[in-house]
């Protein structure tokens, strides 16, 4: 992925793999699991199942801030498993948040979630991040989406992100984030919104992944 004289920009450019359609969870999970290259949708389980066995070896764990962070990542870099929640309304907005970070990071949308804590799965971990942020305790995950691997700074270096995105949705039209103010200081969390399918495809400010809206429009079978 990197090139000669790389820029910031050349780390960031994920890989994204979407899941497909949320499903039942006892269909077999090669059933269920697809993903995405710039040649458009593909499935391939195999290789899905080939990275799923690199990126959840748990041999050489370690910890950074209490979030899980592999010693021997991708090109010698740390592997960061994260987990993040695309909520949206009854009118399918969805959920971000901004972080004003300087670069490689620098500003950006994003959905809600963080990284693995010690002995945490990747749904867990959705959930406890979504509450952290959010304040709220009634949301339930409808399924795994999307996967993508991404190269940011955390914790003073550069890692290598290993995310799952879940679906979930709230009852609530454009629901108001209350009581979490100290949180989104400390996280560094600068602003929230709801955004429109159209205000995604539109903006000129960066949003993390760059394909949400269509991630989001496969999701709900509009793709």
């Amino acid at each position: 992925m990197r090139v000669a004289s790389p820029t910031w920009a050349s780390f960031m450019v994920p890989k994204v793999q979407a899941v497909g359609r949320p499903l039942p969870q006892n269909l077999p999970a090669f059933g269920r699991r697809r993903y995405h290259e710039s040649t458009g949708w593909d499935a391939r389980p195999f290789l899905l199942a080939l990275a799923d066995r690199h990126n959840e070896k748990h041999d050489g764990v370690r910890h950074v801030h209490g979030t899980r962070v592999q010693a021997a990542g991708v090109n010698g870099r740390p592997l960061r498993l994260a987990a993040r929640v695309i909520v949206l309304d009854p009118d399918n907005r969805v959920l971000l948040m901004r972080y004003d970070n300087s670069p490689p990071n620098g500003s950006h949308w994003a959905t809600p979630g963080g990284g693995l804590n010690k002995a945490e799965d990747y749904p867990a971990a959705a959930l406890r991040e979504l509450t952290e942020e959010t304040g709220w305790h009634d949301i339930t995950l409808l399924g795994e989406v999307a996967r993508r691997t991404l190269t940011m700074e955390y914790g003073g270096q550069l890692v290598r992100q290993h995310e799952r995105m879940y679906l979930a949705r709230t009852s609530q039209p454009r629901r108001e984030i209350q009581g979490v103010d100290a949180m989104h200081a400390t996280d560094g969390i600068a602003a929230w919104r709801w955004w429109t399918l159209a205000e995604l495809d539109a903006t000129a400010e960066t949003v993390w992944p760059a394909e949400l809206a269509d991630l989001i429009r496969h999701a709900l079978g509009h793709a």
